[in-house]
């Protein structure tokens, strides 16, 4: 899995950004799988060599629940869902028709709009991103190892817990919480 903000950052690097309609899809016996779709543009955002109608050809690498899949840096789609869908808002690189998913940047759009439904961010946007996730890591707060364990969002669970512990719930029909 790579930083969060290498995924935002491929928003902006991908040569096309469409809205498409699925036409075809292979069917698998076995997931997970990458599986080739084959699209017609519906909506084109971002470059000039794809056009509203074109032809595009991709894979979409799916699982279904309680698969193990394969570590890196690609997303996954549920098959279930994959199934289901009919549009997809996607950034692509290489040349059409045979295009390559920007780094699994792919989503299920419920129906094709004349605005972008993923919004790309502005290049100070990402560099504030970049630099929350420096500052907070994965774990949206600064923290520590010790001993091997992460101690910071281990201390606050504990904190809430004891907070919550710490409540008194009113008897039934009480109104005084003193009750």
């Amino acid at each position: 899995m790579m930083p969060p903000p290498t995924y935002t950052e491929e928003l902006r690097r991908a040569k096309y950004h469409v809205q498409v309609e699925i036409e075809d899809r292979d069917e698998v016996d076995q997931t997970p799988a990458d599986i080739p779709v084959r699209c017609r543009v519906r909506r084109a955002f971002r470059g000039d060599d794809l056009h509203v109608g074109d032809a595009v050809r991709f894979t979409v690498s799916v699982f279904s629940r309680g698969d193990v899949i394969r570590l890196g840096g690609e997303g996954w789609m549920d098959y279930a869902y994959f199934q289901k869908a009919r549009y997809f808002e996607v950034f692509l690189y290489g040349l059409p028709p045979d295009c390559e998913v920007a780094l699994s940047q792919i989503f299920i759009i419920g129906r094709i709009s004349l605005w972008p439904k993923i919004a790309v961010p502005t290049e100070s946007e990402l560099d504030a991103e970049w630099a929350y996730f420096k500052f907070h890591g994965h774990f949206g707060a600064p923290f520590t190892i010790r001993n091997g364990l992460v101690w910071w969002p281990i201390r606050l669970w504990r904190r809430v817990r004891w907070e919550r512990n710490q409540r008194r719930i009113p008897a039934a029909g009480c109104t005084d919480p003193t009750q």
